[in-house]
């Protein structure tokens, strides 16, 4: 691949996408047309996914701040249909930074992209992390907007702008379909 691209799928689980999900996005179901939109391109293009999936046990510590959600081998674990594949490498994390788990980075530096396009959930939170750790190892990073939801609008909103402010670049899922044709990738 002249410069290689991964596509970084943000906790795309039942829990947070679907309505009745323990911890659901407000939203988030209005995003899985993109998501689908761009795990299908992934899968056309040969472009890499890494999946992240938020994973505790029933125990977590995190649940003094979040209520339970994505307990490991539940039913709200597992990723949404339109972002299964078998393509995708899933990255499990028990926190809300996807570097916490090294294997994550180590995937980054194996592929050595040139560029990541991120999408997912929670803007103001997991994908906010992940933007910009990726920010600081990949020369360009895309967000993908049409495929992103916050837990808190306001809270979205200014992590937004943090993550441009780290360099990333807002961008739709048509706008990524453009990007590839015109780049060949």
């Amino acid at each position: 691949m002249k410069n290689p691209m991964i596509f970084v799928d943000v906790d795309t689980q039942h829990d947070f996408i679907d309505p009745d999900g323990a911890l659901a996005i407000p939203g988030a179901l209005e995003i899985v047309p993109a998501l689908r939109r761009l795990t299908r391109l992934a899968e056309a293009e040969g472009i890499p996914i890494l999946a992240t999936m938020d994973t505790h046990t029933p125990d977590d510590p995190e649940f003094s701040d979040f209520p339970p959600h994505c307990i490991q081998h539940t039913p709200g674990w597992n990723k949404i249909e339109a972002t299964t594949s078998e393509k995708s490498a899933c990255v499990q994390k028990t926190t809300l930074d996807i570097f916490s788990n090294p294997s994550f980075a180590d995937r980054i530096h194996e592929i050595a992209p040139r560029k990541a396009v991120v999408y997912g959930v929670a803007t103001d939170y997991c994908v906010k992390y992940a933007v910009l750790g990726l920010c600081k190892i990949i020369p360009r990073v895309f967000i993908v907007e049409d495929a992103i939801r916050p837990v808190n609008p306001e809270e979205g909103r200014i992590a937004l702008e943090e993550m441009k402010a780290a360099g990333a670049v807002p961008i739709t899922s048509e706008r990524v379909a453009l990007m590839l044709e015109e780049d060949g990738c």
